[in-house]
């Protein structure tokens, strides 16, 4: 009778630890878009402080706008690979079942070459192929020889 009390608070012990580790992962899973959205705007307006600061130090300049459009897509790069890293720290690779595995065997011999060349792909070369379009498109500009009798 001990014994049942003692395995019962022990799995009730071990479900509680279970629970309370899945309300942890719950709360992480719900504290992301929060967490995200407050150091985006935090992005955000750091990026428009420093847009700001080009707008003074490029002022009267004929590029202003693509200056500041070019502030604007660092910004939104940089809130983005924020998201990327924040998105795949939560990542969690699932090890899979280990596939079949047995010694390699010995390979067998090559064989004789049997002079022919039938049965290995020929590939043509880059000098073979500068060889023949020059071949083609050779013109002899030597005049012809005129034979008198």
């Amino acid at each position: 009778m001990d014994k049942t009390v003692t395995t019962t608070a022990t799995t009730t012990k071990a479900s509680i630890e279970a629970k309370s580790a899945n309300k942890s992962d719950k709360s992480d899973k719900s504290l992301f878009t929060p967490i995200f959205i407050m150091i985006a705007i935090c992005i955000f307006i750091f990026g428009i402080i420093g847009i700001q600061m080009l707008d003074r130090l490029f002022l009267g300049s004929p590029n202003l706008n693509a200056i500041r459009l070019f502030g604007i897509t660092i910004i939104l790069n940089i809130i983005i690979f924020v998201f990327i890293i924040m998105s795949f720290s939560k990542v969690k690779f699932a090890v899979g079942s280990q596939g079949p595995q047995g010694n390699k065997g010995s390979q067998g011999g090559y064989g004789i070459d049997g002079g022919l060349n039938i049965c290995k792909p020929k590939y043509q070369t880059a000098q073979d192929k500068k060889a023949f379009e020059h071949s083609i498109n050779y013109l002899d500009t030597k005049p012809p020889l005129i034979e008198t009798t």
